[in-house]
């Protein structure tokens, strides 16, 4: 969260995280997961990531002949850029 939110926006901010955690552990069905993910938060968001993830990858691919979007792809990674696993030789 950004110290530059005054007090308003921070408490919003704060419940759609609270109100988005409660979407995912019901869309996971928290509730009835095998232990000892059963009643719990743990890992939601990066599984949701994943998830997510792997359509926008799809998507990209079946767009990618397409100039405007590969172009909109390109813009978007370097203003975002990956992080390397590795040191460049």
């Amino acid at each position: 969260m950004a110290d530059s939110m005054n007090p308003r926006r921070r408490v919003r901010n704060n419940q759609n995280r609270s109100d988005f955690m409660s979407y995912l552990y019901d869309l996971y069905k928290r509730d009835k997961a095998p232990i000892p993910k059963r009643n719990t938060y743990t890992g939601l968001a990066e599984t949701y990531a994943k998830h997510v993830g792997m359509q926008e990858i799809e998507r990209q691919v079946d767009l990618w002949h397409d100039e405007k979007t590969r172009e909109q792809i390109k813009a978007s990674n370097i203003a975002r850029p990956v992080c390397l696993e590795y040191d460049e030789a």
